[in-house]
């Protein structure tokens, strides 16, 4: 589902409808109305992930989006901090944007513009000084007990609850960077291990 977001077929058959023809000119117009489309995209992603978190605040927004962005599955589990392919599934929050699939023809498009929501989300509250950063955080009170968090430096931006194959990509691009630029390993193992553990079967009543 694309909501009110515009198709380039449409637009392409609607300015053609108005004597546009010609590859040069069509690719012309294709370019110059890309801007709109991709600005549209993006506000689409807004609002699903506003209504994914309860429209509270911009911090979850933030952290389901860049989430989304980073995808799962790719080589080693990382989605898509390592070469390889990202699976095609999205969180369930972004399922009905576009074809709702990452390796459609939409799907790249709608990943930009998701990761793009992201980036305005974390800065709707003033510029941000350091890098931003997804990693897992300990929320004893819930099961698995993680949650994903986008920090800045030492600033938490948001906090948002993700189903478990997202937390293991994000516990796996956790330890990544930490093997590769430093940092703490033992919260992203433990991140990792409780996202890949077996959900506990339901017990018989005696």
């Amino acid at each position: 589902m694309t909501g009110k977001v515009p198709l380039w077929s449409d637009q392409r058959e609607a300015l053609e409808a108005r004597g546009l023809h010609g590859s040069e000119a069509i690719e012309l117009a294709r370019r110059l109305t890309a801007p709109a489309r991709h600005a549209a995209r993006v506000e689409a992603a807004k609002a699903a992930a506003r209504a994914a978190t309860g429209n509270h605040g911009a911090g979850a927004p933030a952290v389901l989006c860049l989430v989304e962005a980073g995808g799962i599955g790719g080589r080693a589990g990382c989605g898509t901090l390592l070469p390889g392919e990202r699976a095609t599934v999205r969180l369930p929050a972004f399922s009905e944007l576009g074809k709702g699939r990452h390796q459609a023809g939409d799907g790249p498009a709608w990943t930009a513009a998701i990761a793009q929501a992201g980036q305005e989300f974390a800065r709707i509250d003033g510029p941000v000084d350091a890098e931003l950063v997804l990693r897992p955080a300990l929320v004893p009170a819930l099961s698995p007990g993680y949650v994903v968090e986008l920090a800045s430096g030492s600033t938490v931006i948001g906090r948002a609850v993700v189903p478990p194959p997202w937390l293991a990509a994000v516990a796996r691009r956790a330890i990544a960077r930490a093997i590769l630029v430093g940092g703490d390993l033992g919260a992203a193992s433990a991140a990792l291990a409780a996202a890949l553990a077996p959900s506990p079967s339901p017990t018989a009543e005696a």
